[in-house]
This record gives structure tokens, C-alpha cells and sequence, in this order.
């Protein structure tokens, strides 16, 4: 209210719980860019947001430039009893159902199932995943990344291993969530979910990434681009639970692009989303990965247009032929995102979007539309 702020109140809570998560961050500098992504995902029509991040200033009075736990305490932002939490946390026990049985469900971040079974929770038992960190984390290993199913969204693309092959990771993660959900969201939930528009799921699926399935008598790995049998049905059985995503490691002449389109243009479900991984030495294809979103009953992996691509060299041409394609290979239906015919589209304009993106020197946009 410092600020000139007037609010209805109904967005309130959010922002406050919000703002004060991004300060319990350790170390976060406190920056114009540090409020923004605090704030993202937040709709206040009564304020507008000049006022929301002019409290950039007033963090800084009140706290300094750097933020965390001890120094919100310190101030009396928050109760002393938050320095205890993490700790409190893992004394929680893994719960069974009343005749001892196993857990129903198993919980990682929760973004989806909260949702979509938040009746069913309250009167099943479950187990909490995040006990398990050893399920999380990211390092490289035997010539992978290797990727814990706990992972979060957030914590995948800040991590250096990750940035070093997709530099513009964090562009993309603006796209897919705000940052309530990517502190929350896991990268084993997006994957187990099995929507056909998960597009963290569309990502490591065009990185060729395989999976690590555990149960209690031994492991095994699944090629993600194989993981989805149908609608819903995925090369997994009720005992055994995705540990580690298995990223294969790259040659340095290895692209990656992803894109996406929604209703909004960030923060939103995509109507259809694209990845792609090219492996490209002078303007000639050696290896491409292709994955693809909202165009069929699950997370489409474009193998007869990847086979085709492979040993071409790069040009006007060859990208019609490859649309073609995978107009073949889709098969999308018409939803609430969006009719079949506007998600082909979709597809259509994103494959020529990404290609103009990845080589710039063999494609233009102009081009593609000169007649079109």
C-alpha cells in the first residue's frame, strides 16, 4: 500500500505468499527481473503492476540486496519456526491405508493431481515422494546427464549441465510455467502424467532422453520416445516408479529449439508445442531428434520424419517435404485448444518457425511466404 497500490483483496494472499517464497530463496539478488518472476503467473487488474514491483526499493530498505530465510526472520517477516521446516519436513512418515497396504498414490510436485484428483487424496493414502532425495539432482554420469525424476522444473534449467547444451532453456521455461509451478512441478510428474501437450515431456523427448524404472526387485530402462502405448498408457507397471531421465551427451555441433503456442502467449497449456535436437555440420543433417504436442493421443515422437531428415542437406525444399510429412504422421482431434485443422496448422508454421531459427543462414521466413 506504500507503493500506491489498491486492491479488491481477491488476488491478495497469492501475492504476498509469492513475494515472500522468492525472498526465502538463499542468496536470490534483489532485482527488478527478481520481482517480475516472483510475480509471474499473478493476473491484478485493480493495481496493475507498476505498484506490485516498485517494492523492489522497499525490499531493499528492509532486507538489503540479497534475501533468504534467516534474514526475513531477522526483520520479523516470518516466524523463527520457518528455520526448522526442512528438517520437520523429513520427519514426516511415509503414510499406508488403514489394513496396511501400499500407497494408492504417489505424489512428487502435485501441480496436476492436486487438481485433477484433489477429492480422491483426502481419503487415500499416499506417498510423498519428495522423502526421496536421492531422486533428485542433476549431474553427469557414464556419459549422461543424469536427471532425478524429483528434479523440478526450475531446478533442471538453472542447473550449469543443462545450460551449457540448451542456452536458451530459461526462455523456453518463461513459456511453459510461471515460477510457482516450475519450483513445483517435477520433471518424473510431467513425464508419468502422460499428457499429449506435457511440454517438458515433448523437450526430453527430442533429447532422446531414457528412462529408469525401479521397483522393488531391480531396474530397467524404457527410450522415452517408446514410453507411450495410448491415451494415457504408458510401458510401466503399478510397482515400479520412474527414478532418472537418462540424457544422452551431445557433440558440439548439436541444436536444440523449442516451441510452442497457446491461447496466451506464456503460462499456459499449449494448444501444440515442438522440440527438436539437430546434429548439423555445414548445412547437412547428421542426426535430428523431433518430438511434437497436441497432435495425437499422446507426446508424439516424429520417427518416419526423423528418418527422412537424417544424411539430407538443409534447404527450402527439403522443409516442404518434411511438413508433408508429418501431416502424415499426426493425427490430431478437435478440443477446447483448438480444431484439427488449426493445429495442423500449427505444426506447420512451428516446424518452419524452428528450422528458420536453428539456421538462419540456408532458410528466411520471407521465403516461406512469398506464395503463401
Amino acid at each position: 500500500m506504500e507503493e500506491g497500490a489498491t486492491q479488491c483483496g481477491f488476488c491478495t494472499p497469492g501475492i504476498v505468499v509469492s513475494l515472500t517464497a522468492a525472498l526465502m530463496e538463499e542468496e536470490s539478488d534483489i532485482s527488478k527481473d527478481f520481482v517480475s518472476r516472483a510475480l509471474s503467473g499473478h493476473l491484478c487488474r485493480c493495481t496493475g503492476y507498476r505498484s506490485l514491483k516498485a517494492c523492489e526499493s522497499h525490499f531493499k530498505e528492509s532486507i538489503g540486496k540479497r534475501s533468504g530465510v534467516n534474514a526475513l526472520i531477522d526483520m520479523g517477516g516470518i516466524p523463527n519456526y520457518f528455520r526448522d521446516i526442512p528438517s520437520r519436513l523429513k520427519k514426516i512418515p511415509s503414510l499406508t491405508s488403514p489394513n496396511g497396504s501400499a500407497e494408492h498414490f504417489f505424489i512428487a510436485g502435485g501441480t496436476d493431481i492436486y487438481i485433477q484428483e484433489g477429492d480422491i487424496l483426502r481419503k487415500s493414502s499416499v506417498g510423498i515422494l519428495n522423502l526421496n532425495p536421492e531422486i533428485k539432482g542433476v549431474s553427469r554420469k557414464n556419459g549422461h546427464i543424469q536427471v532425478g525424476s524429483l528434479t523440478t522444473f526450475e531446478e533442471f534449467a538453472a542447473h550449469p549441465e543443462i545450460t551449457d547444451i540448451i542456452p536458451d532453456i530459461e526462455k523456453y521455461m518463461f513459456l511453459i510455467a510461471s515460477w510457482q509451478i516450475r519450483t513445483r512441478a517435477t520433471l518424473g510428474g510431467n513425464i508419468i502424467n502422460a499428457s499429449p501437450i506435457g511440454d517438458m515431456t515433448i523437450l526430453l523427448m527430442a533429447l532422446d532422453s531414457l528412462l529408469v524404472l525401479q521397483n522393488g526387485t531391480g531396474s530397467r530402462k524404457v527410450p522415452l520416445t517408446s514410453f507411450y502405448k495410448g491415451y494415457k498408457q504408458l510401458d510401466k507397471t503399478d510397482s515400479e516408479i520412474l527414478t532418472e531421465i537418462l540424457i544422452p551427451s551431445f557433440s558440439p555441433d548439436t541444436k536444440i529449439h523449442f516451441e510452442k503456442i497457446s491461447k496466451r502467449k506464456c503460462l499456459d497449456i499449449a494448444s501444440v508445442n515442438l522440440a527438436l535436437k539437430v546434429v548439423e555440420k555445414n548445412n547437412f543433417i547428421k542426426d535430428i531428434c523431433m518430438a511434437a504436442g497436441g497432435v495425437a493421443p499422446v507426446p508424439l515422437y516424429l520417427e518416419k520424419t526423423c528418418k527422412f531428415l537424417k544424411d539430407q542437406t538443409i534447404s527450402k525444399d527439403l522443409l516442404y517435404d518434411t511438413i508433408a510429412l508429418i501431416q502424415e504422421e499426426i493425427s490430431p482431434i478437435t478440443d477446447i485448444r483448438g480444431s484439427k485443422d488449426y493445429k495442423r496448422l500449427l505444426i506447420h508454421q512451428l516446424v518452419i518457425k524452428s528450422f528458420v531459427n536453428l539456421f538462419p543462414n540456408r532458410l528466411s521466413i520471407e521465403e516461406f511466404y512469398e506464395k503463401h
